[in-house]
């Protein structure tokens, strides 16, 4: 199995279709989670940016994957309610590097009316499925 070890812009990203490289397994952008996610059984997520709107899609992760998050992965703000990240898969494991944060952006979603109104409020995390 492939080591993640050096972080390489996603451009450098093998298709799935191509032996799996360590590189494709160490993702530094949000465009290249797929590609991650079809390829790879050790993932580690690096300072990615997460586009308003958007879900960090890890619902159809291989059995037996590992995926890290390190550094600051930043939800950008958009104006409605969907999930931040999906998991599912089988004997999973989701962990952190140490100083990992997982940034909601929530200053963004506060308009100090909680869920009397206002702005729509995000949902945190959407369990596909997961089997041990």
């Amino acid at each position: 199995m492939a080591t993640c070890v050096q972080p390489v812009p996603a451009t450098t990203i093998t298709p799935a279709s191509s032996p799996v490289s360590a590189d494709a397994c160490y993702v530094t952008a949000y465009s290249a989670i797929p590609a991650a996610t079809a390829a790879c059984t050790s993932i580690t997520l690096d300072g990615i940016t997460v586009p308003g709107n958007s879900t960090v899609d890890l619902s159809k992760l291989k059995t037996g994957t590992k995926v890290t998050f390190k550094g600051t992965t930043f939800w950008e703000y958009f104006d409605a309610n969907y999930p931040f990240i999906k998991v599912g898969g089988t004997d999973l494991e989701i962990t952190a590097a140490e100083g990992a944060v997982l940034d909601g952006n929530g200053q963004a979603w506060w308009d100090g009316l909680g869920s009397n109104g206002g702005i729509a409020k995000w949902v945190h995390y959407n369990v596909a499925e997961i089997k041990c």
